[in-house]
């Protein structure tokens, strides 16, 4: 929900709550939300795990479902991802892990009850699809990205659609980024800055066990065919394991892990590439490295006591989240980070110069907590989810918010004894006041 936090010092109101339909609670697995030309899309897993995608006119009170024929399992890595290209076809993709591609396409235009499945998109490299996301370009062009492979073996793949044709085609000859049968590479979200470049991070990992993973590194492009390094030297793709790209040189066993590894930028428009690692001390700290001179100047910005020790395979529950660091209306530099070892869920004014914390502020993820959870608590052992819309998040007039309640990752295995009962997914909409 990285974009809810654009605004620190708004704060929400509901002025609304559609009820979308009740969803598996047994263990998380993310969903989409898309609000695009006047029409809101949700694709979710009903209660009975069956894929599922809502439409409503924004004006309407209720969904209408459509069943679609996917089920999922008990992997948490089958998260879906759901896009309209620029004639208002839908696209969606998801429940996938290693799987083959799993890829639905409108027939009609902004039309949630046409999926038809698409086999293929280019028919190569599509036997073991995971993390696909979509991604509108220059021009609107649809990207579609993921990796083909196993994790510590995996290539980043990016295709290109072509809305005359309804085909697909690679944009590059080769893989994007290619571990080379060592290792793969876990992609942070691809962040367009105000210099014009598209800025990319990405971790490392050397088999499926979270506690290889290593080395941030980070490219950029204008076009996102011809990349460079951070000091403007050119980068032949495949990107590999290299110096020209790398952050920090973090070893494997040091603290750091995908998913905490968030790209932000300051006043300047200079990216902050930021994640965490083991102190000298053996405590997990967040870092902040700004592009400064062509040159990496890497700054602690926390001094935590506590040691996160994740290793192992599936999906494991994170005890610390980490978001970008962002710029408020004021140009002062803030951050949000949780940390359940510390107990602690809060946001902080950042010092321009060291990202040392100077304020705590109110933890947006608080806020949203005390409004969206109002009318109830979680049930026991439960937790809220709650899902950034895709295209109404910039905390103008009108912002949607998903939100659904379900057991933790349980490492995509199945637990015992019966399931919990389903959730109710719901969509809220919120104005935004100053605080």
């Amino acid at each position: 929900m990285n974009k809810l936090f654009a605004n620190r010092d708004l704060l929400p109101t509901v002025t609304r709550v559609i009820h979308v339909g009740e969803v598996w609670s047994a263990h998380f697995v993310d969903f989409s939300l898309l609000t695009h030309a006047g029409r809101q899309y949700i694709a979710f897993f009903n209660q009975e795990r069956q894929l599922t995608v809502g439409e409503r006119w924004l004006a309407d009170q209720s969904f209408n479902l459509t069943v679609l024929d996917q089920t999922l399992n008990w992997d948490s890595h089958n998260y879906l991802a759901l896009t309209a290209d620029r004639d208002g076809f839908l696209h969606l993709a998801g429940n996938m892990h290693a799987s083959p591609l799993t890829y639905f396409r409108s027939e009609r235009p902004h039309d949630a009850s046409a999926f038809h499945r698409i086999p293929a998109m280019t028919g190569h490299d599509e036997a073991r699809v995971t993390y696909p996301r979509f991604f509108h370009g220059l021009q609107d062009r649809l990207l579609f990205f993921y990796r083909d492979g196993l994790s510590g073996n995996g290539r980043e793949i990016v295709n290109q659609y072509d809305p005359d044709t309804f085909s697909w085609h690679r944009l590059h000859k080769e893989p994007m980024v290619d571990g080379e049968g060592l290792r793969s590479a876990y992609l942070s979200e691809l962040e367009l800055g105000a210099d014009g470049y598209f800025h990319q991070a990405w971790i490392w990992r050397d088999t499926h066990h979270a506690e290889t993973s290593h080395s941030p590194c980070y490219a950029r492009s204008r076009d996102l065919v011809n990349w460079e390094s951070a000091d403007g030297r050119r980068l032949q793709l495949p990107l590999r394991f290299s110096p020209d790209t790398l952050i920090d040189d973090v070893g494997p066993k040091g603290g750091a892990i995908n998913n905490n590894l968030k790209i932000g930028f300051d006043g300047a428009g200079r990216p902050i590439v930021s994640y965490h690692k083991f102190d000298a001390h053996g405590h997990t700290q967040i870092y902040n490295a700004r592009l400064e001179d062509q040159r990496w100047m890497i700054r602690q910005t926390t001094n935590w006591s506590s040691r996160w020790e994740f290793g192992g395979g599936g999906t494991i529950p994170f005890l610390i989240h980490v978001h970008p660091v962002q710029i408020d209306r004021q140009g002062n530099l803030y951050q949000w980070f949780q940390n359940e070892l510390e107990n602690e869920h809060e946001a902080w004014l950042l010092d321009p110069g060291s990202f040392a914390r100077t304020q705590r502020l109110p933890a947006t993820s608080d806020i949203l907590n005390a409004v969206l959870g109002a009318d109830r608590p979680p049930r026991p052992g439960m937790r809220w989810h709650m899902l950034d819309d895709q295209k109404s998040s910039n905390c103008t007039a009108s912002t949607y918010v998903a939100k659904w309640e379900t057991l933790p990752e349980n490492r995509d295995r199945p637990r015992d004894g019966p399931p919990p009962a389903p959730s109710q997914l719901e969509v809220y909409e919120l104005s935004w006041n100053p605080a």
